[in-house]
C-alpha cells in the first residue's frame, strides 16, 4: 500500500521572505567585496605614484623576472613611464636602447660591418642542386676583399644565413 505523505502547513509568505533575506544578504556581501577591490586598487594606485622618484633613480635594466602576473606588470610599466616627463622619458628610452643589442640578425649585422670596414656591399651569389622536390640551396656570400664564403640549406634564407653567421665569426675575429 501507499504511505501517505503528511503535508506541513508553512505559511508561503514565510518561505519568500527568507528567500528575499538570503538573497539581500547575497547582495550586500557582493557589493561590499566590490568596495574592497576599488579600495585595494586605489592603494596600489598610490603606491604606483610614491615608488616613481625610487624608480627614476636606479639605472634601469632591461632584464625581466619571471612573474605570475606579467600583464599587470606591464601595466604598472606603463603607468610609471607615462608619469615621468618628457625629458625623463627620453633618457630612459635612451639608455634602454643603448643597452639592448639591434642587431640580432647575422645577416644585417654583417651588411652593416662590411659597409663599415670596406666602405662597399658585400656580393651574394645563389644556386640549386639536387632533385626539384628536394633541392639543396648554395649560397656564396663575397666580401670587397675577395674573401669568400659559402654555405648550403633547404633554403635560400638558411643558406644565407650559415654563410652570414660563418662570415661574421672571421670578420670579427679579424677585427
Amino acid at each position: 500500500m501507499p504511505t501517505k505523505t503528511e503535508k506541513t502547513n508553512v505559511p508561503k509568505a514565510k518561505v519568500e521572505k527568507t528567500k528575499v533575506e538570503k538573497t539581500k544578504v547575497e547582495k550586500i556581501k557582493v557589493e561590499k567585496e566590490k568596495v574592497e577591490k576599488v579600495k585595494v586598487e586605489k592603494v596600489k594606485a598610490a603606491s604606483i605614484q610614491t615608488e616613481l622618484p625610487k624608480a627614476t633613480a636606479k639605472p634601469f635594466s632591461p632584464v625581466a623576472t619571471p612573474t605570475k602576473s606579467t600583464s599587470s606588470k606591464i601595466e604598472k610599466i606603463k603607468a610609471d613611464f607615462a608619469a615621468l616627463t618628457p625629458a625623463e622619458q627620453r633618457v630612459l628610452l635612451n639608455e634602454w636602447s643603448q643597452s639592448v643589442k639591434a642587431t640580432e640578425n647575422p645577416i644585417t649585422a654583417l651588411v652593416e660591418l662590411v659597409q663599415k670596414t670596406f666602405g662597399a656591399n658585400l656580393t651574394t651569389e645563389i644556386w640549386t642542386e639536387g632533385a626539384s622536390h628536394v633541392p639543396v640551396v648554395y649560397c656564396k656570400l663575397i666580401l670587397p676583399n675577395g674573401t669568400e664564403y659559402t654555405a648550403s640549406g633547404k633554403n635560400q634564407k638558411i643558406a644565407k644565413l650559415l654563410a652570414a653567421e660563418e662570415a661574421l665569426a672571421d670578420v670579427q675575429k679579424t677585427e
